[in-house]
């Protein structure tokens, strides 16, 4: 039953999703309608935010489904056959959508907004040239920093969410990763920094990794120590947390590469520019897992209270997996505490 409501879900959804036909000026001036009229200086702020063209981010959009522990291997398939090629335009009070080449348009009003989303209901309207949608409905975007996370109001964002870029990004925006060699090193125990070898006047300081460690309550642990250190040279970075386990001590090793732009843990390599954000779960074994979240915010102080409240709310905002396969767990190994102190006579060795 709850496949076949999802499925009808995401069939409804499709029917009012697309693009725009042309994209949107960079001044909103320019589209034809006031979109300041009648609205309060922040909901203008918020509405010229939102205007521009995107595209669905099929892959990120699935990795967050398939993060969710919520749908089987059969509905995920159908999610990624229904997605399609999507685009959708927000042009002065118009939402114009093309999914797989039919178009949709919509009036839609801002009925709330906060610094980082806006909820709107998109009503059914008379314009000429495209199939015009009858119904009304509701839904939030949380925005990033490229695009923004489209969920419907009938069902909650933890299971089931959109990602959409802008088309244009990659003409004005700067590209977080595989563009140039990075620095490794500094930030906090939680979120890495990294940056160019040389770093040009007014740039941007960029966040190499956001890491979140969970201890499961089937298992009696608690973190003992946390080092990292650059290896072998400053394009290179090695982490370890130490876990006193049932009397034991164990270490938890991974690693970024700034020539690579790749993430290391536990014999798996994650690219960055797919997601910079990394769970990880303290398991019975011990062991661990570590899932990739499909978001990358590359650019802000890791130092900062913003980006340290940012990144909280990305995990909050991704629920927890309740599900882990015994093939899925890797070992984390058992240090020996009359050896020298195993961060720093294994810094050179990458996990």
């Amino acid at each position: 039953m709850q496949k076949i409501a999802t499925l009808k879900y995401l069939s409804v959804l499709l029917i009012v999703a697309g693009c725009g036909d042309q994209p949107t000026p960079d001044n909103p001036s320019e589209a034809g309608l006031d979109i300041n009229k009648g609205k309060s200086p922040t909901k203008q702020l918020t509405a010229q935010r939102l205007a521009g063209t995107y595209i669905l981010d099929r892959e990120a959009s699935m990795a967050f489904l398939t993060s969710t522990g919520h749908y089987d291997a059969d509905s995920l398939a159908r999610f990624h056959e229904r997605f399609g090629d999507l685009e959708i335009t927000y042009q002065g009070e118009t939402r114009t959508t093309v999914h797989n080449g039919q178009v949709t348009r919509h009036r839609f009003a801002i009925i709330d907004d906060g610094p980082n989303h806006v909820t709107i209901e998109c009503k059914s309207s008379e314009l000429e040239g495209a199939v015009t949608g009858e119904n009304s409905e509701i839904t939030r975007l949380e925005f990033t920093g490229d695009g923004f996370w489209r969920g419907s109001q009938e069902i909650p964002m933890s299971r089931f969410k959109e990602f959409f870029i802008r088309k244009n990004r990659a003409k004005t925006e700067p590209k977080p990763f595989n563009d140039t060699p990075l620095v490794i090193g500094g930030g906090t125990d939680t979120i890495v920094q990294a940056n160019p070898e040389i770093v040009r006047q007014n740039e941007l300081p960029r966040r190499a990794a956001h890491f979140e460690f969970i201890i499961a309550p089937q298992i009696n642990a608690n973190e003992y120590s946390v080092s990292s250190g650059n290896v072998p040279n400053k394009f290179g970075w090695r982490g370890s947390r130490n876990y006193r386990i049932d009397g034991n001590m164990y270490e938890l090793a991974y690693s970024l590469d700034g020539r690579e732009h790749c993430f290391k843990a536990g014999g798996r390599t994650f690219d960055l520019a797919k997601g910079n954000y990394f769970r990880f779960y303290i398991l019975p074994g011990p062991s661990f897992v570590v899932d990739q979240l499909p978001i990358v915010d590359a650019f802000g102080n890791p130092m900062s209270e913003e980006v340290q409240q940012e990144a909280r709310a990305v995990f909050d905002s991704h629920p927890l997996r309740k599900v882990f396969p015994e093939n899925s767990r890797i070992a984390i190994p058992l240090v020996n505490t009359d050896d020298i102190s195993p961060s720093k006579q294994n810094l050179n060795n990458f996990p």
